[in-house]
């Protein structure tokens, strides 16, 4: 009994260290990163219209089977399935994009999570400059808006008298 109860003992002080005591690296520390999410979600959204497209150019494809030959509006299924066959194309492209930049994207995060951290247990944390996530997010939201404002000057600069139209 004596035995039993020292080792039980060994055992929840050994429990005790190893939770406390250790300090454990996050395997995808990506899955916190805010632009990494945002790539994964566009890939995302790009897949479901990849696949709304599919079924949209399954049920043309019926109907062109069951139309008439000659009929005018043939025609234009033809020029639907033309146009969604390029649409899907794009949005098969923007999905490829997107899951490249969200896997380079996982690798640099990883990759400044493990240098703050050997900064951290090394003790240069004085000498290296540590990964702000928040602050690179807010510089990619600030050079997603300039890349995506309208680039047309009507938008751009204010008319002096908004109540005369020439």
């Amino acid at each position: 009994m004596d035995i039993l109860t020292s080792f039980l003992k060994f055992c929840l002080i050994f429990c005790l260290f190893a939770t406390v005591g250790c300090e454990s690296y996050d395997p995808q520390p990506e899955l916190k990163d805010p632009i990494y999410n945002e790539f994964t979600e566009k890939a995302q959204s790009s897949l479901k219209e990849i696949e709304t497209i599919d079924k949209i150019l399954e049920q043309n494809n019926l109907d062109l089977e069951t139309d008439n030959p000659r009929g005018i509006r043939r025609l234009g299924l033809i020029a639907d399935n033309e146009r969604l066959e390029l649409e899907k194309r794009q949005f098969m492209q923007k999905k490829q994009y997107f899951t490249i930049k969200a896997r380079k994207r996982a690798k640099y995060v990883r990759s400044r999570v493990l240098a703050s951290i050997n900064a951290k247990r090394n003790g240069y944390e004085d000498k290296v400059k540590l990964w702000d996530m928040e602050l690179e997010h807010e510089i990619y939201q600030t050079n997603q808006r300039l890349r995506q404002s309208p680039r047309d000057w009507s938008h751009r600069v204010p008319k002096l008298n908004p109540e005369e139209e020439f």
